[in-house]
């Protein structure tokens, strides 16, 4: 267990069609074995903007509020 809290930590987001290209570079990564890596299958990088500029409207307008 120790030897996983020196390890770096990274994210990998893959869409679409460059999906198969994320995974290959996960598998790379593993093995080296000084990375943890958590991989996520995003549907739709727009989307994904487009509810972080909602989430940031939110809590900029009601900064004393937790979100619901």
């Amino acid at each position: 267990m120790a030897r996983e809290k020196t390890k770096k930590r990274l994210r990998l987001l893959g869409s679409g069609a460059i999906l198969p290209e994320v995974l290959a570079a996960a598998d790379l990564l593993r093995q080296d074995g000084t990375w943890r890596l958590k991989f996520w299958s995003v549907t739709s990088f727009s989307e994904l903007a487009r509810d972080a500029r909602t989430v940031e409207r939110w809590n900029m307008l009601h900064p004393q509020e937790t979100r619901a």
